[in-house]
């Protein structure tokens, strides 16, 4: 399975044989890109690039506005879940929401995320957290694994609390449609 590490090299690829699109419209993040399309990569490190953000734009504050209000109903019914069938595939918190996908400015890019349990052995178990992108900005990557080890690290503990089982952080598992670097960050991953 590729790695974070991985995902660098292919983006230094696609820059050094220019394979930049135009996404011809004023976005938020510019018009010129770098896109790599139907990823699966297992999160090894908690950047792609090292890119130092002014100001990340998906800060804490965005994400407990936006995608707390969407997920934290759902934590009682992914715990019930998980401790009454440990091998359930339906673990999943979902944040798209139907009416929101024409709407520009509510339509999220993280899709959802899908929980698993190996059991090790009694009362222990691997969790495996995989998170599913419908757009990710590399710059915004680091915010975004900060965000996911805490919904990752509430499950363990609304786990715990249940029941008296070990859970053991096993990995996160990225699914991205969509990764973009934009050509503000071209400067800065080419000296990496």
């Amino acid at each position: 399975m590729l790695k974070t590490s991985d995902i660098e090299r292919l983006f230094l690829t696609e820059l050094n044989n220019f394979n930049i699109k135009d996404s011809g419209y004023d976005c938020v993040n510019g018009n010129k890109y770098i896109e790599l399309r139907n990823l699966i990569f297992e999160v090894d490190k908690p950047y792609i690039f090292d890119i130092k953000v002014d100001k990340e734009r998906m800060d804490d504050e965005w994400y407990v506005k936006y995608y707390e209000p969407r997920i934290n109903h759902q934590f009682p019914g992914v715990i019930n879940y998980l401790i009454n069938n440990p091998n359930t595939r339906r673990a999943v918190l979902s944040l798209n929401q139907e009416n929101e996908i024409y709407d520009p400015n509510g339509y999220v890019c993280t899709m959802y995320m899908h929980i698993f349990l190996d059991k090790v052995n009694d009362n222990e178990y691997d969790i495996e957290y995989s998170v599913h992108m419908r757009s990710n900005e590399v710059s915004d990557f680091m915010t975004d694994i900060k965000w996911h080890n805490k919904i990752l690290n509430k499950i363990i503990s609304l786990l715990q609390e249940k029941r008296n089982w070990k859970i053991n952080k096993k990995n996160i598992i990225w699914f991205v449609d969509s990764f973009q670097v934009y050509e503000k960050n071209f400067e800065k991953i080419q000296c990496k």
